[in-house]
């Protein structure tokens, strides 16, 4: 008798997307939920006001010549992450939430 086995992958599937833009308010204005984690991108459009992740500054925008392009990055946050925008600029979030 032999022994076979079978190979699995298993594919992460989004349980939704999330896509918001912030103006510059000073405050918290995202949480991940709890059971979920956010896999996408945030982003900011202040030469001087980083977007902040947990309460700390996250990036330096890099285009400081030109403050009409939108600095970018791909993050992974997990349930309770907080996002929050400061006094300048537009704070952009674009990615899909995942069960735990």
């Amino acid at each position: 008798m032999a022994l076979t086995t079978t190979a699995t992958v298993s594919v992460l599937k989004p349980t939704s997307s999330v896509h918001l833009q912030e103006g510059s308010t000073n405050k918290v204005f995202y949480t991940v939920p709890d059971g979920k984690f956010f896999k996408g991108y945030v982003g900011h459009s202040s030469t001087s006001n980083q977007i902040k992740i947990n309460g700390k500054d996250f990036f330096t925008y890099t285009n400081a010549s030109n403050s009409n392009n939108t600095g970018m990055a791909e993050v992974i946050l997990y349930a309770g992450d907080t996002l929050s925008s400061q006094s300048g600029g537009n704070f952009y979030v674009h990615g899909c939430l995942y069960d735990l």
